[in-house]
């Protein structure tokens, strides 16, 4: 627990005390749902807006499970249209994917989802998982940053078909960058 949340943590502790010792040395009785509706009613509202929060937490959590569970069946039921394919970062943050031969894979479907994108502002993150689904390569290595979210829902959807490059800063891929290179 951060220093932040515990400080919050004790004010609300002692919030609550204070509130109920006030009640107590006006009261004899303690009716405890309408303590914590009348006097309490902001720290009943904070509660509702976190168990709110963690409500829909869930449900985008679920929907991206569903989400990864049917592309998953698309990769399965795909046939493979390449062997291996190398996802790499470029400086501007964009993707690149190369084959075996580390050469830039180019194919009229994927130049068409770069129209597609500018047109309709598609997330340059879901524009890779398409073009990969498309070309379903038999092996991706990812030299990617293991925590990204591309790089984790990459493995989720191809499963052992997916990997994360194992040789780090030793492997010219993932320190790829094209820096004056014209698309």
């Amino acid at each position: 627990m951060s220093q932040g949340n515990l400080y919050k943590t004790v004010q609300r502790k002692n919030q609550i005390a204070t509130s109920l010792l006030e009640y107590l040395n006006l009261n004899n009785e303690l009716v405890l749902e309408g303590f914590l509706r009348f006097r309490l009613k902001e720290f009943c509202d904070e509660l509702n807006d976190y168990v709110d929060q963690a409500v829909d937490s869930f449900m985008i959590d679920r929907e991206y499970e569903e989400f990864v569970a049917l592309l998953r069946y698309f990769v399965e039921v795909q046939d493979p249209k390449m062997g291996e394919a190398h996802i790499v970062a470029r400086e501007n943050g964009l993707f690149r994917i190369l084959d075996r031969n580390q050469q830039v894979v180019k194919n009229e479907y994927l130049e068409g989802f770069v129209v597609e994108l500018v047109q309709n502002q598609i997330d340059y993150e879901d524009l890779l998982l398409s073009a990969l689904i498309t070309l379903s390569p038999v092996k991706i290595v990812l030299h990617l940053d293991p925590q990204a979210k591309i790089s984790t829902t990459v493995l989720k959807v191809f499963t052992d078909r997916a990997q994360t490059c194992i040789q780090g800063t030793e492997c010219s891929l993932c320190n790829y960058r094209l820096k004056n290179e014209e698309d």
